[in-house]
């Protein structure tokens, strides 16, 4: 069957070329997947072969992936729109305990800074930044030009800036801060480029907490599975944090599984980097 879908797939991809390159500029999350509109089966077949196109690159499938899914993310304008009432009905409720529980280890681990990678609406952090009294600074990153001057607007206490999170980290990392993802960052950055990035907090940001609450797609078993996988509607990564914040030497606090709302099956890790 999937032969067939791949063989349709391509050749409508072929008859209706402008179609295929719409697509591929809402592959990582098209518009029908946060709304009731029902799907053409032209479009559905195209996007079928796209992913599988994609994932057939070997060798160039990083690059690939992730340059699609930094075209999304730095246009992202609707999508936050359209979820902006995520952290309320969503992360608040999910992980508002660990956030409290979290402020003595804080205290006791000197961290001066807060780090949210992909930061969105700024919502979240925002949240962090009432929550997280004793800290003082708190730094949102995002690609995203148009939402990150909205955030700087709407919160004036915090601080945001454009850039790519790796570039940015490797320029900018420091001791004693709290590095974190909530809801899915890592999930559209290759497995090299996120080794990439905890080798960099490993080398430069000593005395510095890990928080990753990152998605699990399909039957990732992170008891066994090592390698990164590509998964999910959205031709993302599933990775197995903890494998990989270990490999790099940094200490695992604790690590746990959840559904958390319609986002599904997360994974929340804690690590620190003792230096």
């Amino acid at each position: 069957m999937d032969r067939i879908k791949y063989a349709l797939g391509l050749v409508l991809a072929k008859l209706f070329p402008k179609k295929a390159d719409k697509i591929r500029e809402n592959f990582t999350i098209p518009n029908y997947l946060w709304s009731n509109r029902k799907v053409p089966i032209v479009d559905r077949l195209i996007r079928f072969y796209l992913g599988c196109k994609i994932k057939k690159q070997k060798g160039k499938i990083s690059d690939e992936l992730e340059s699609i899914h930094r075209n999304f993310w730095s246009k992202a304008d609707k999508y936050f729109a359209d979820t902006k009432n995520r952290t309320e009905e969503v992360h608040i409720p999910a992980h508002k305990n660990i956030v409290q529980g979290l402020i003595t280890l804080l205290e006791d681990k000197n961290i001066q800074t807060v780090c949210e990678f992909g930061t969105g609406d700024g919502s979240w952090l925002n949240y962090l930044s009432q929550q997280w009294t004793v800290i003082k600074k708190f730094i949102g990153i995002d690609i995203s030009e148009h939402q990150v001057d909205d955030n700087n607007r709407k919160y004036s206490h915090l601080t945001f800036v454009r850039s790519d999170l790796i570039e940015w980290t490797e320029k900018n990392a420091t001791h004693n801060t709290l590095y974190h993802t909530c809801g899915g960052v890592l999930e559209y950055l290759s497995e090299d480029s996120v080794r990439r990035l905890i080798q960099i907090l490993r080398n430069q940001a000593k005395g510095s907490i890990v928080f990753f609450i990152e998605p699990l797609y399909g039957d990732y078993d992170t008891n066994k599975d090592t390698a990164s996988e590509i998964t999910s509607f959205e031709y993302s990564y599933t990775h197995n944090y903890v494998h990989l914040l270990k490999s790099a030497g940094f200490e695992i606090i604790s690590h746990d599984e959840k559904e958390v709302g319609y986002l599904g099956r997360m994974i929340i890790v804690l690590a620190y980097n003792k230096g």
